[in-house]
């Protein structure tokens, strides 16, 4: 899912502007799969911004700042930082917008603007590195059905062929099967052989 910032791009004022911003990215988190819950949390601390007058401009400033030197810092919340700094810029524009101070009202929604940028590139580079481990964990889930399906079938062959005059009992069988034939525990290739057994009895083997 890429970030829409097509509707950014020519609003009136820098509060308007602002406002796209916010609404873009509450809009973004509240229908990503991935962070569906986010889009309160933006919410809440706009709110939280616009009370203080944009005194938590500064401290959402020192937060940032902070994060880029944790790199190794899990992903999301490092989105999240993004995320709010943009936030943090679109109300800042607005404040200085109403102080009819347009310079920095529009300083400050470049900036906006910019994190957004970040923002949105790298919400994109993450979904498909994500798109891409889960094409990958589908392939091994494959890989380990097929490899499964594998050893069940060696079972079935080895009950087909010894299973008749093997003198011990099935589980002496598993044992054996478990140990020599496939690497797999005792326990599965047990109810395999309760299955093969099942099958045979039904006269479907």
């Amino acid at each position: 899912m890429k970030l829409d910032l097509q509707h950014c791009r020519h609003p009136v004022t820098p509060t308007v502007e602002g406002d796209i911003i916010i609404a873009t990215l509450t809009n973004y988190f509240e229908t990503h799969p991935v962070d569906a819950s986010r889009g309160a949390f933006i919410t809440d601390h706009v709110s939280e911004m616009r009370r203080g007058g944009g005194v938590s401009l500064r401290g959402w400033l020192m937060r940032y700042a902070a994060s880029l030197q944790r790199p190794q810092e899990d992903a999301i919340p490092q989105f999240g930082i993004l995320a709010l700094m943009c936030c943090a810029f679109s109300v800042a524009a607005s404040i200085e917008d109403k102080k009819l101070a347009p310079n920095r009202a529009w300083e400050y929604a470049s900036q906006a603007q910019f994190h957004l940028g970040l923002f949105g590139g790298a919400m994109d580079s993450f979904d498909r590195q994500q798109l891409a481990l889960d094409i990958l964990q589908e392939r091994a889930a494959a890989a380990r059905h097929a490899e499964n399906r594998a050893m069940k079938a060696d079972v079935f062959a080895w009950c087909d062929a010894n299973m008749a005059g093997f003198t011990g009992s099935m589980d002496d069988a598993a044992f054996f099967i478990a140990e020599k034939l496939v690497p797999i525990r005792f326990r599965a290739v047990r109810a395999h052989m309760t299955e093969w057994k099942r099958l045979r009895s039904a006269g479907t083997t």
